[in-house]
């Protein structure tokens, strides 16, 4: 899907948009940039890396998942990826294991449709680094989302490597956020974390567990984080805020939705503060239930050969409506505000819940057209959550929609 990106500031403070005559002249002077690129890297083993700018020291045995991020370009798009010179990957994104010591140029070369070319270079440098590494989750008991758990359950968590309860914080928690005590055993020979809740839970409610470690001045890092609810998983959740006008929709309610980022990386942060609605949902027969807007989404594409549907804008509208799943005939192209409700702001690539187990990294097509160039149309990039606007002529992958009855 063909974006021009808007800036990083209007991405994140959506509800602070300028005034249209300030917006058009925005994108007149977006539409004057040249091609660029932009190597993202991220640190698939979590360690405690030391990062200079974008350049990085990392420990020898780290993998790093590197992508490309391209502004101002006309697909198809052309990617060539260099180490040290050598090319050693012709996709968008790759991963790469450091097994060895020794200083490591990654460069990216892209080339557009319109022969307009742009790079981009990180340096990496590898050594023998005594730098711990932050375990993750190999098995939990529950399964996170899962529902019809016991009222008394005893939750265990099994980790790629050993922990130290002193450095960890490990949070149990209920979906109004009131924290619940429990106590806790180790076994040192499976790496198995056993929380076992002083209380009963109580019915019908979602429970999460999350913990952080602390690594120094490096900051906060999240290291576990899944949910799951008690009950039979019929008794409906009510509204957190609920909207009593006559007039409003099944989806509409008051309040903003939390990002869904818990890591703190300093105080007055995101992660520290953690405002807003939690997110909920569930999910029956390849349909996801937010339970907090009350929306419905398509998680589905067995009409589509099992596919997820890549349209021109026209055609996404058209499919949307002609769309029969789960007994229901009433679906629609969301706006681009109800896709950026599901964009969970603490995933990268895609960023959105786990529980939507059908999503691309592509954009995904809104049916907000854009107000100051009709022939253009909003969409959500679902690999980092940033929106864009994209030709109605052009493709995009599809999610439709409709308001729970």
């Amino acid at each position: 899907m063909k974006y021009i990106i808007a800036p990083l500031l209007a991405l994140v403070m959506l509800s602070c948009q300028n005034s249209t005559n300030e917006r058009s002249k925005k994108e007149q002077k977006l539409s004057t940039q040249h091609t660029k690129a932009l190597i993202q890297a991220r640190d698939l083993n979590q360690s405690l890396s030391t990062n200079i700018g974008r350049d990085r020291l990392i420990p020898k045995g780290d993998s790093i998942a590197f992508s490309a991020k391209i502004l101002y370009a006309q697909e198809p798009i052309i990617y060539q990826w260099f180490e040290n010179d050598i090319l050693i990957s012709n996709k968008p994104r790759f991963i790469k294991h450091f097994k060895n010591t020794g200083n490591f140029a990654i460069k990216l070369q892209i080339q557009d449709a319109n022969s307009s070319k742009a790079s981009d270079e990180l340096k990496i440098e590898v050594k023998e680094l005594d730098l711990p590494l932050v375990p993750h989750i190999l098995e939990v008991s529950p399964k996170d989302k899962s529902i019809k758990v016991s009222k008394d359950t005893s939750i265990s968590i099994k980790f790629s490597s050993s922990i130290k309860d002193k450095d960890n914080a490990f949070i149990f928690e209920d979906e109004k956020a009131n924290k619940i005590a429990y106590t806790s055993s180790y076994d040192k020979n499976t790496n198995t974390l056993t929380l076992k809740p002083n209380t009963k839970l109580k019915d019908d409610t979602e429970y999460k567990i999350y913990s952080k470690i602390y690594s120094g001045n490096k900051g906060l890092f999240e290291l576990a984080s899944f949910s799951f609810n008690t009950g039979d998983g019929k008794k409906p959740q009510p509204n957190p805020t609920p909207n009593t006008s006559p007039s409003s929709s099944s989806s509409e309610f008051l309040g903003t939705l939390a990002t869904g980022q818990i890591t703190s990386y300093q105080k007055g942060d995101d992660g520290y503060y953690q405002k807003g609605i939690k997110r909920r949902y569930t999910r029956e027969n390849g349909i996801v239930t937010d339970l907090v807007t009350k929306l419905q989404w398509q998680d589905d594409y067995t009409d589509n050969q099992g596919s997820i549907a890549y349209k021109n804008w026209e055609d996404a509208k058209s499919y949307c409506a002609n769309l029969s799943l789960g007994a229901y005939s009433d679906w629609r192209l969301p706006s681009v505000d109800e896709l950026l409700s599901i964009v969970d702001n603490s995933k990268y690539d895609p960023a959105i819940s786990s529980v939507f187990e059908k999503t691309t990294s592509s954009g995904y097509w809104s049916s907000t057209a854009n107000a100051s160039d009709t022939s253009v149309a909003w969409g959500v990039l679902f690999d980092n959550g940033y929106t864009g606007v994209n030709s109605e002529s052009g493709s995009g992958s599809v999610r439709c929609v409709r308001d729970r009855n």
